[in-house]
């Protein structure tokens, strides 16, 4: 592998960012709005054997869309009925949806 300070190259040409830059994510399962589109927007999901329903969109942003060479990516900051934060990730080829999992990956997370 050659690396540098912005990442590292994989043997299969797949770049790896630096630990303290990586998303830790984990499958979940989403319910969304799709009058239109297949997963346009999360209405809530459940993750880790709980039910959380989303209040509201926070913030939404996308990667790759323009670079033929990336998987495009939908990416919702949300808000649970109980006031909780979380980014949520959608992959648009697979229909895979994940979340990010807090820095303190601890057993003790839900």
């Amino acid at each position: 592998m050659e690396g540098g300070w912005w990442g590292t190259f994989a043997g299969n040409g797949n770049w790896l960012p630096e630990a303290e830059n990586a998303m830790i994510l984990e499958r979940i399962e989403v319910e969304s709005r799709s009058e239109y589109r297949a997963s346009q927007e999360p209405r809530g999901f459940l993750w880790r054997g709980r039910h959380y329903v989303i209040a509201r969109v926070l913030d939404r942003w996308y990667e790759g869309y323009a670079d033929a060479r990336r998987s495009p990516l939908r990416y919702f900051r949300v808000e649970s009925g109980e006031g909780e934060e979380f980014i949520i990730r959608c992959h648009d080829q697979l229909g895979a949806w994940s979340i990010e999992l807090p820095d303190d990956n601890s057993p003790g997370l839900p």
